[in-house]
């Protein structure tokens, strides 16, 4: 294994370990996966420590690091091996987006949303495209691509939530939509 295999294997460990720290246990965590649940004590905690919460507490914080890594990881990708410059243009949307997100603003957050699963489509399309045609494939990284799009997708779309029930409260009226929960453990 090279050197950017295992300065790529060290950043997504640490990223692993911000999100999971806030975690109280991992049965928790292995619900992150199901990104659309959420823990009506854990959207509580949210909203009445908003502003007291640390970047890393938050989810509006641990949506902007997450970010963050994503474009640390392009960049040490671009430079490190085939992607094309073009890829900076994504780093800068990341980044923009995930300060946007830590802003507190809702378009940001659905953007991000949106923009994470494309960008995760279509490497899933060419490992889908090899596996029709039998030719060879990192369908292996199939799974990965769908883990790291549920742990990021569980992050935005706390955070999303968050600030909908912040500005629901604050204008002193119900929700839009519904909220999935899975209870308050």
């Amino acid at each position: 294994m090279g050197t950017l295999e295992w300065i790529l294997i060290f950043l997504a460990c640490a990223v692993f370990l911000i999100v999971a720290w806030n975690l109280e246990e991992i049965k928790r965590s292995l619900h992150s996966l199901l990104w659309w649940k959420l823990d009506l004590t854990e959207l509580d905690k949210q909203i009445n420590q908003y502003n007291t919460l640390s970047i890393i507490k938050s989810t509006r914080g641990q949506s902007f690091l997450l970010l963050i890594f994503s474009s640390c990881f392009t960049i040490l990708s671009i430079l490190f091996s085939d992607l094309p410059n073009i890829d900076f243009v994504e780093v800068f949307l990341s980044l923009l987006l995930g300060y946007f997100i830590y802003r507190g603003h809702q378009w940001a957050m659905m953007s991000a949303m949106i923009f994470w699963t494309v960008e995760k489509l279509y490497p899933l399309y060419e490992v889908y495209e090899a596996l029709i045609n039998f030719s060879d494939s990192n369908s292996e990284g199939l799974i990965m691509y769908l883990i790291w799009w549920a742990l990021y997708m569980h992050i935005f779309y706390l955070a999303f939530n968050v600030e909908r029930l912040r500005d629901s409260k604050r204008e002193g009226i119900p929700p839009k939509f519904a909220i999935p929960t899975q209870g308050g453990h």
